[in-house]
């Protein structure tokens, strides 16, 4: 809301998953560890329902194999959740979400 962005928030992926054909965002930002589906699965899905826009896993693990299996899975990147508030008004413009 700092950045005047309409942000959606889902209880769960399946949750995302139905919506996304119909709200079309920009950019999604997945939580790595979530009940039900992994944020890694999550991408592999929303790529499948041929999603476009950008899209971020988010996570405070950071380890190597699990960055390569999400951009693996179709994530534009890994990000962790302390770096992801410090740089979110970047992040936000790099996806078209605010003017650059």
């Amino acid at each position: 809301e700092d950045y005047g962005v309409e942000a959606d928030f889902y209880e769960n992926s399946f949750d995302l998953l139905d919506a996304v054909s119909s709200a079309k965002p920009k950019l999604i930002l997945v939580d790595l560890m979530m009940p039900h589906m992994d944020g890694i699965e999550c991408c592999r899905r929303l790529r499948s329902l041929n999603f476009t826009g950008g899209l971020l896993v988010v996570s405070a693990l950071m380890d190597q194999q699990m960055v390569e299996s999400a951009l693996d899975a179709g994530a534009d990147a890994y990000v962790g959740k302390s770096e992801i508030f410090d740089d979110l008004s970047s992040v936000l413009s790099r996806y078209g979400c605010i003017p650059s």
